[in-house]
């Protein structure tokens, strides 16, 4: 049987078929007949993995956030406010007859210490920072209850200063408020250790 009589085309080089022939020209056939979304898939200019990556998302580092220039300020009023209220735990630790006397300056300082708790946070102190209660202290409370408050008065007297001096140097306006009305309670605290003690 020839090519006219098979119905087959003719070969495209002279001689009998062979084996080589047969498979490149069904191979040549079949790629022709491929969809074309698959032959794109296979050109060289698709990279092993290059369409994986343009679809996949590409992750960009997050910016490092601005640390706020008033935290330092606003942890050492912290620091203090605790510091304060420690030594008020330890008085009337010491001196349990003062304790009615002192509990409206500790609740006033607790608010204090629950203002600028909430403002360090704000300006981004970790979280386990600004967590910690005030412990009692372990300064030396004097033995006389007259002395107690004597050296009591002198750290309301100090911190007053600092509060005021804070309201001065810190830069964000709804800080400096509430630092000012701190400072503000404890002039007040002064002013009444001062009229207890005359």
């Amino acid at each position: 049987m020839n090519a006219s009589t098979s119905g087959l085309p003719p070969l495209p080089f002279g001689g009998a078929p062979t084996r080589r022939r047969v498979l490149r020209t069904a191979l040549g056939l079949g790629a022709l007949s491929l969809p074309a979304g698959l032959l794109a898939g296979c050109t060289g200019d698709d990279e092993p993995g290059a369409a994986d990556d343009e679809r996949m998302p590409r992750s960009t580092p997050s910016p490092t956030p601005t640390p706020d220039p008033d935290l330092p300020l606003l942890s050492a009023a912290l620091e203090s406010e605790r510091a304060l209220l420690a030594t008020y735990a330890a008085t009337t630790a010491q001196h349990p007859d003062l304790r009615d006397q002192l509990r409206a300056y500790v609740q006033r300082h607790e608010q204090h210490l629950a203002a600028l708790t909430a403002m360090t946070r704000t300006a981004g102190a970790p979280t386990a920072r600004v967590a910690s209660s005030p412990t009692p202290t372990r300064t030396q409370v004097p033995s006389s209850p007259g002395e107690a408050m004597a050296a009591l008065l002198t750290l309301e007297r100090a911190a007053t200063t600092g509060r005021r001096r804070d309201t001065q140097t810190v830069r964000g306006s709804e800080y400096a408020r509430i630092l000012a009305s701190i400072a503000a309670c404890e002039g007040t605290h002064v002013t009444a250790f001062e009229g207890e003690s005359s």
